[in-house]
């Protein structure tokens, strides 16, 4: 197990290199997540609110799909996204008052979504195509699996919200096509 690991660790900071040297993202094959989503789609949108305002708004994921729907803002976005953005909307917004600057002109200080989550914090274990190429969950699925123990530490760094968006974002996009996934990030995965 060890050196399966050692092993997956080495490959993978080969790809991050490379990723890095050639501007490649090894990890294009995860689908975005709602706070890339919401990026796109307030850019493109001309009647949006500003991002103070939408941070400070309390909807449901089809109160959200209705605002956005109204605002012309859905342009480009399939169904699959669009679950997972007003998932993550719902989730995240409204945003604790003190995370959210006066006037903000960019987005950076919106939380991170699912894709960032998993990439930043399930890695530490396991490839990232672990979770990727597993069986179809739900949330509450994906939400049991990190009570088991060997997901204690990395579960224990986050708070509710990060562990909801994570489990909603695993719901809404995995399993993801095997071919999409390179063969040097596979690995077989669990049958939970």
């Amino acid at each position: 197990m060890a050196k399966r690991l050692i092993a997956a660790f080495a490959i993978l900071a080969v790809l991050i290199i490379a990723s890095l040297a050639f501007g490649k993202d090894e990890f294009a094959f995860l689908p975005d997540s709602g706070r890339g989503l919401l990026i796109k789609v307030i850019g493109q949108c001309k009647t949006c609110d500003g991002w103070e305002t939408l941070a400070n708004d309390k909807r449901t994921a089809g109160e959200w799909k209705t605002y956005l729907a109204n605002k012309g803002a859905l342009k480009g976005i399939n169904d699959s996204q669009l679950k997972e953005l007003t998932s993550y909307l719902a989730i995240n917004f409204p945003m604790p008052k003190a995370s959210i600057p006066k006037n903000p002109k960019k987005p950076d200080f919106i939380p991170r979504g699912g894709r960032e989550i998993l990439l930043n914090n399930c890695m530490d274990c396991h490839l990232v195509s672990l979770p990727a190429l597993s069986t179809h969950k739900n949330e509450l699925g994906w939400r049991q699996l990190f009570t088991h123990a060997d997901h204690a530490i990395v579960v224990s760094k986050m708070n509710e919200t990060q562990l909801k968006t994570l489990a909603a974002y695993l719901a809404n996009n995995c399993p993801v096509p095997e071919e999409t996934v390179p063969k040097e990030l596979r690995e077989p995965a669990p049958q939970y």
